[in-house]
């Protein structure tokens, strides 16, 4: 997983300096990567998608905010200040989604909440 840099506030409070951490929910889900070959009826098509690239951008930006990594299970976590943010998902065998093929998804980060968001991608394999 890669660290997100988070800003300290220094408020002066009486002639004292007080330090106040951003206040910052979690996001995560598990990514889903769809798509498979020719299936047996009642057989699952589907599989937890690890190592996946999950990016998150604040709402009305271009330059991801934050990113982190699945696990071996397709999990995700991620710690981000408060706010309303941007995921793309279910994109088409592209990798890593974007806004050029991907669904964008809009979440709110509530301060001591967690946001789950699942994703899902069609990895192309038929």
């Amino acid at each position: 997983m890669i660290g997100l840099l988070i800003g300290v506030t220094v408020v002066a409070l009486g002639g004292f300096i007080e330090f106040s951490e951003p206040m910052t929910g979690t996001l995560q889900g598990t990514v889903w990567s769809y798509g498979c070959p020719a299936i047996k009826p009642g057989e699952n098509c589907g599989f937890p998608a690890a190592d996946y690239e999950v990016m998150v951008y604040r709402v009305g930006g271009s330059v991801v905010f934050a990113q982190t990594r699945t696990d071996a299970n397709g999990f995700y976590t991620i710690t981000l200040p408060e706010g309303d943010y941007v995921v793309y998902g279910d994109c088409h065998i592209s990798i890593p989604c974007t806004s050029r093929n991907g669904t964008l998804h809009e979440v709110t980060i509530r301060a001591g909440q967690v946001t789950v968001l699942n994703i899902t991608y069609d990895n192309g394999i038929r």
